[in-house]
């Protein structure tokens, strides 16, 4: 799995924000992206992906607005799943990519 941790930049971000928002909910409906959301100190997100392929993720944040346009940077963290619960595990086997 990919985590994506994300760190504002100084760039205005506020006109980039719904299609932020769309972005997450076109690759989270995708299964792309199992969960995302802000981080509490307000600096930026993380977002967990349903890919082993840090290729595809890196290729799909080419195309998030706020990493786009200068607002956000973004760092991805590779790693192994070796405990989850059931569910999750039924979550993610239904469609992993990558």
């Amino acid at each position: 799995m990919i985590i994506v941790s994300s760190l504002f930049t100084e760039v205005d971000r506020k006109p980039y924000i719904q299609s932020h928002f769309d972005f997450l909910k076109e690759k989270t409906a995708k299964n792309l992206i199992m969960a995302a959301g802000r981080k509490r100190g307000g600096e930026g997100g993380l977002m967990l992906w349903n890919s082993d392929d840090p290729e595809f993720v890196r290729q799909q944040m080419q195309e998030e607005p706020l990493y786009a346009n200068g607002a956000l940077t973004f760092e991805l963290i590779d790693f192994d799943t070796d405990f989850v619960s059931e569910a999750f595990r039924a979550a993610r086997q239904a469609e992993t990519i990558g």
